[in-house]
């Protein structure tokens, strides 16, 4: 991995995970908002970040999904997300998870 000054790589931190029984990536989203513990920070630079819970995540991929359907998209459509802000893209990822939309960024 290429570091500089002004790139600071991600880090993760936690417990170890436990045996979830989840039969696919949607349900770990689901379980994890419903268990209503953890969260994830969005972190722009460092002035700026954003704190969303599991749950939070959950809700507002469920309505951008609702958006995506009003629009014509089905279970097994190919999408390509066009964001004007990137902090939308893991919300957007996550709709198209939740909704079985294979999906992935595009040029704006």
């Amino acid at each position: 991995m290429i570091s500089s000054p002004t790139h600071v790589p991600a880090l993760t931190w936690g417990p170890e995970p436990s045996g979830l029984d989840t039969p696919d990536l949607a349900s770990v989203l689901l379980a994890a908002a419903e268990a209503g513990t953890g969260e994830i920070r969005h972190v722009r630079d460092e002035t700026e970040q954003r704190r969303q819970t599991y749950r939070e995540l959950a809700e507002e991929a469920a309505r951008v999904l609702g958006g995506m359907r009003e629009r014509g998209a089905h279970r097994g459509d190919k999408v390509i997300i066009r964001l004007a802000d990137e902090a939308d893209l893991p919300t957007a990822f996550w709709a198209c998870v939740l909704g079985g939309v294979p999906g992935g960024p595009g040029p704006l």
